[in-house]
């Protein structure tokens, strides 16, 4: 019986997914691998240890119109057209704040207390810029000489770190994961289904076991790979042929800062369900990211806010609904955009960019409620919400208390503590 051992999973898991998204066939492969799992008797020890799920919003959530200070006077007055009325939000409970009805699956977590609203979010002196926005939440320092992330920096703290450690589900490594010495690898996710056949079911079940093909110990992942390449490394692979070295061909980690955000709003859906997919396999991962775009709301944004706000809950809702009980316990997702919106509508029916926005934390670990003072709209900044909490004071609970990581390295300093884990 051939193994593939956790090692080998993104190497294998990145090229069939290339493979999927070129119409290309294994020649029947799926069938002889799925045979040898089933008839194997192999199995994985399951993990225990938390697991962080970071969900980016690339272009700028319009935070005001997510959590929404709905009964504020000021409110209908700056939002004119882009104003929701009473049958768009439903009341949180706390603050005299609203929720958006598109996010209806994260209110059924806000109201079981597993949803953290950080309110008032970013960073000191905000610049209106995506790409600077980003750089500074991805890294998690306003210094721009900065060139590893926060999440790998954290990684860089790790004694044994290994290639699925961290994931990326997307077509590159997010400068969020990438650290001086150890960086997330990538998986694509492009079939229909949640994972490339070859990966799916009890395909999952093998990849904690250990392998005698070592040279693949140093290929991490790519979402371009070699076809010829692959199917004859494949082909001896399943010959149980131990003698044969996969070629580097089969893809290396991606190094580059790319965004991986993904094209279809849709897709994220399929992107957690896949996490989920892994997370119930067992595999040693401690953070996964995935990402979709769509918030650069300059134009239309009545229209186009509701539905990628309905794409991004139901994102939510695949990833935890997927889990098992057991693993749903395990699981705390992060939800951010890099900037907000200005808080008055614009002459094309939409918002430009803004400042603070909002943020969540979700999960059975989270204490429910809101963190953060939520921005005043009598106390503009150029028409902006003033900032009132450091995105960093997000990230140091996730670090020091699900990762159980050391914030202080991480984020160059020490910032205040907010308690929803």
């Amino acid at each position: 019986m051939t193994t593939i051992s956790r090692r080998k999973f993104l190497a294998l898991g990145a090229s069939t997914g290339a493979i999927a998204a070129s119409g290309y066939l294994l020649f029947d492969r799926n069938h002889q691998l799925i045979t040898k799992i089933e008839t194997s008797t192999n199995s994985i020890t399951p993990t225990n240890h938390d697991v962080l799920v970071i969900f980016t919003l690339y272009g700028g959530n319009d935070g005001l119109n997510t959590i929404v200070p709905f009964t504020e006077p000021l409110y209908a007055k700056l939002r004119g057209s882009l104003a929701l009325t009473q049958s768009d939000v439903t009341p949180l409970g706390k603050d005299d704040l609203y929720i958006n009805n598109s996010l209806a699956n994260l209110t059924k977590l806000w109201n079981q207390d597993k949803v953290a609203i950080v309110a008032g979010v970013s960073y000191p002196n905000p610049i209106l810029s995506h790409f600077v926005s980003m750089d500074i939440w991805q890294s998690g320092s306003t210094d721009n000489s900065i060139e590893t992330g926060w999440i790998g920096r954290y990684l860089d703290q790790l004694k044994s770190p290994t290639p699925t450690t961290a994931i990326s589900i997307g077509t590159s490594v997010p400068p969020l994961a990438i650290g001086a010495s150890t960086s997330a690898s990538s998986l694509v996710s492009t079939t229909p289904n949640p994972l490339p056949r070859l990966l799916d079911g009890q395909a999952l079940t093998v990849l904690g076991n250990q392998s005698k093909y070592q040279g693949m110990d140093s290929i991490y992942a790519s979402s371009i790979s070699d076809l010829l390449t692959l199917d004859s490394d494949l082909t001896h692979l399943f010959a149980g042929d131990a003698t044969k070295t996969p070629t580097t061909s089969l893809g290396t980690i991606s190094n580059r800062a790319g965004g991986g955000a993904s094209s279809y709003s849709a897709g994220a859906s399929k992107d957690a369900a896949t996490i989920a997919t892994l997370i119930n396999a067992g595999i040693d991962t401690r953070v996964f990211t995935f990402s979709m775009s769509g918030f650069d709301t300059h134009v239309n944004e009545a229209a186009t806010h509701k539905a990628d706000l309905k794409a991004a809950d139901e994102a939510i809702a695949s990833l935890f609904s997927n889990l098992t009980d057991t693993n749903r316990g395990r699981v705390t997702l992060l939800v951010y955009s890099e900037f907000g919106r200005r808080a008055n509508v614009n002459g094309g029916g939409g918002t430009d960019h803004g400042t603070a926005s909002v943020a969540f934390v979700v999960g059975d670990m989270v204490k429910g409620g809101i963190y953060g003072q939520y921005p005043s709209l009598s106390s503009l900044i150029d028409d902006n919400l003033k900032v009132t909490t450091d995105f960093r004071s997000i990230y140091a609970p996730l670090i020091d208390t699900v990762l159980q990581g050391d914030s202080k390295t991480a984020l160059y300093g020490s910032y205040p503590n907010l308690t929803f884990v």
